[in-house]
């Protein structure tokens, strides 16, 4: 025959003892529950085996997210824009809108700040709860300011793709509760909240 040209590598996995005795049972039962006792050490290297395929064939752990979205593994690969709020549930105003009108898009959204952008929805600052405190104490001008007067120009952003795990790092390291997504040319496409992560069970 033939003589192989490539080399090959091989795993070899021990055959292990089922450690069931007889004691009257007949072969099928014994064969039963060897294979219920088979170790957690087989299955692992078995389990490693076939992951090292997987990925030898182009597999990768992102493949495996996508496949398996609920799993642990799932979750920590989920990307920042798959759980950002947008459309009718993200908070954006324009940059002169009166401060009324500012409170009420922050309250009826409900996520602690709001986006203020251009008519291009360009990204110009945000305002968040802390900001209406601050600025609340001159009650006599406060409803006469617009958004471009209080708010904090260049906020902190994150891109779309970002993993929602590093969008928590940079949360924990800016002490900040929710960030905004943006994309090419600081366009918003969204707001991750801290609430989105909790409920992926990540901490």
């Amino acid at each position: 025959g033939k003589a192989f040209t490539r080399k090959t590598s091989r795993i070899c996995i021990p055959a292990e003892s089922s450690g069931c005795p007889r004691n009257g049972l007949t072969r099928s039962e014994r064969l039963s529950r060897g294979r219920l006792r088979e170790s957690a050490s087989r299955r692992k290297a078995r389990d490693a085996l076939a992951m090292a395929l997987l990925v030898r064939k182009g597999f990768h752990e992102e493949d495996f997210a996508n496949l398996h979205p609920g799993g642990k593994l799932g979750k920590r690969l989920m990307r920042a824009d798959q759980l950002m709020h947008t459309a009718k549930q993200l908070p954006c105003v324009t940059h002169n809108t009166p401060m009324r009108d500012v409170i009420y898009e922050m309250s009826s959204k409900g996520l602690g700040m709001t986006c203020v952008a251009d008519n291009d929805r360009h990204l110009l600052g945000l305002i968040t709860d802390g900001d209406l405190r601050r600025h609340m104490g001159d009650s006599q001008t406060f409803l006469e300011k617009i958004a471009a007067d209080i708010m904090t120009k260049k906020p902190i952003t994150i891109p779309p793709t970002m993993l929602v795990v590093q969008a928590l790092k940079v949360m924990e390291d800016h002490k900040i509760t929710s960030v905004v997504v943006v994309k090419d040319e600081n366009t918003i496409k969204g707001v991750l909240h801290l609430h989105d992560l909790w409920r992926t069970e990540l901490f």
